[in-house]
């Protein structure tokens, strides 16, 4: 299938394979899942965790939810291993714009994902959001084994979606 031919690697090619990566990510896993227990006393399961902290965000006013999850990501995370992942539609530039006000553009790591298939007026947007926003880095996957539209339709045709 389809699924076993695509991989991901940030563009710039830092990508390196990890000895066994299902392990290396299931210790990441446990470790921010930890840290989430941590942030309401260190008890508990993380379904309890999240129980305390939907609580707790639900207790503010709908306009403040969003920045107090931002803030409190940051202060429970390391930097750059939580992140927004955003296609800079609407509600990402809305978050993006938050974590820019909160000063936390360089606590959060930003991804988006380049298909090769978006319009040119989306790579246009991407730009001028990193520039308004002053994102210091920008993480962009994209398919590891092509590195434009035309090499993707060889390899993997023109009707995936069929």
């Amino acid at each position: 299938g389809i699924g076993s031919k695509l991989a991901l690697k940030p563009s710039d090619g830092r990508g390196k394979a990890s000895v066994n990566p299902i392990e290396k990510q299931s210790k990441i896993q446990d470790s921010l899942l930890q840290a989430v227990v941590d942030s309401v006393g260190g008890h508990g399961t993380p379904a309890d965790a999240l129980m305390v902290l939907n609580g707790k965000f639900s207790d503010l006013a709908v306009n403040d939810q969003p920045k107090e999850v931002l803030k409190w990501a940051a202060q429970t995370f390391p930097k750059k291993r939580w992140a927004q992942v955003t296609s800079f539609g609407l509600s990402g530039l809305v978050i993006t714009h938050m974590l820019k006000e909160l000063d936390l553009l360089n606590d959060a790591s930003i991804i988006t994902i380049d298909t090769l298939h978006l319009f040119p007026e989306t790579y246009k947007l991407i730009e001028e959001a990193k520039d308004h926003f002053e994102i210091p880095e920008l993480t962009v996957l994209r398919n590891k084994h092509v590195s434009s539209r035309d090499d993707f339709e060889r390899q993997y045709g023109d009707k995936l979606w069929k």
